[in-house]
């Protein structure tokens, strides 16, 4: 009997004991969710203290800002998702960028937080889209946009709503161009002029051109391939920047990868041409694939890259600018010639 009362006293309190750990829980649970919003940002401020601390440069302090915006997520099979406002805004309050190397689309409203509210409803379509992300960064609305697979996208603005409509990439644009810098060479390149060059090209030659440049997350050099084969990208133009002790340029591509008509070689031969005439750098001829290089064998379409060599000395702000605008010329012409050797015909 001693035996059998004692499994029933320790039956009972395991049972005693199992509920009020489970209350307390919940009471835990409630809690923490009444503090979100304190905790969302005081997490933030010791992460950033830590990553400072571990020199941790690439973290960015104004990641400690955003906070999260609850919305309702409905799914409708329209190739779209309708975000609704309180009010009719002007374009330039919506801002879209491409982390094209993710599939991701970032929709900034500025200044949203005076004009959408939390626990409005967005339509969306999963047959497009992965995954949508909402959050308030000081007065501006993010919504990120995970989508299934690269595609090319509309946008308007009417009748107080933000409708964003996927389309496939080759139904919008007759060619499909990849520009791509290392992420670490990204800080001696001017970002909004290389923008604008870009979309001059793009609407000169009716293409698509996703350059690395306008990538705010940080991306590896087998992302980028992997996007340009998975969309059958036209070609790569990799370009960068080197520290040398002599000034020259030289081009690498992969030569043993055949591809009819137009490969790796042609476009080096004219990127190796063109890059060295207007930087006024002496090429310095081809050069093998290194280890360092090696998504050039993994690309599937044609691709070379570029090294521009520059000494240190000869690396001051406004040798810089001058050698980006230099940079720009070469790729509008790079284009242009492998449109009107290769491309034909093609409306301009």
């Amino acid at each position: 009997m001693d035996i059998v009362y004692k499994r029933d006293r320790l039956y009972r309190g395991t049972l005693i004991a199992t509920v009020l750990f489970t209350l307390m829980a919940c009471g835990l649970m409630i809690w923490f969710k009444t503090k979100e919003a304190y905790f969302d940002s005081h997490g933030r401020i010791a992460v950033v203290a830590e990553a400072a601390l571990a020199g941790q440069d690439n973290f960015s302090a104004s990641n400690i800002y955003k906070k999260n915006f609850s919305v309702q997520i409905v799914d409708e099979p329209e190739s779209k998702l309708k975000v609704p406002l309180l009010t009719q805004v002007s374009g330039d309050k919506i801002t879209i960028s491409e982390e094209f190397t993710q599939n991701k689309l970032v929709i900034t409203l500025k200044d949203g937080a005076s004009y959408m509210e939390e626990g409005e409803t967005l339509m969306s379509d999963s047959s497009w889209m992965e995954a949508v992300g909402v959050y308030q960064h000081e007065g501006d609305i993010v919504i990120e946009v995970y989508c299934q697979n690269p595609c090319a996208y509309e946008y308007t603005c009417d009748n107080k709503t933000v409708t964003l409509s996927f389309l496939p990439i080759r139904e919008q644009y007759d060619k499909v161009v990849v520009v791509y810098t290392p992420w670490e060479n990204r800080s001696s390149l001017l970002t909004n002029e290389w923008n604008q060059a870009i979309q001059k090209l793009e609407e000169s030659y009716h293409i698509k051109i996703y350059s690395t440049i306008s990538v705010k997350e940080e991306y590896t050099d087998e992302d980028m391939i992997n996007f340009a084969n998975h969309v059958h990208a036209d070609m790569v133009i990799g370009m960068e920047l080197v520290e040398a002790e002599t000034k020259n340029a030289v081009t690498i591509c992969n030569a043993a990868y055949f591809i009819p008509e137009f490969g790796n070689v042609e476009l080096a031969a004219i990127q190796e041409q063109e890059y060295a005439e207007k930087t006024q750098l002496e090429a310095s001829g081809f050069q093998k694939c290194e280890d360092k290089q090696s998504w050039l064998t993994k690309s599937a379409v044609p691709a070379a890259l570029t090294q521009l060599r520059i000494p240190l000395s000869q690396q001051s702000a406004e040798q810089t600018y001058a050698l980006n605008q230099k940079m720009m010329e070469a790729l509008g012409s790079i284009v242009k010639q492998v449109a009107e050797t290769y491309w034909l015909p093609v409306e301009k």
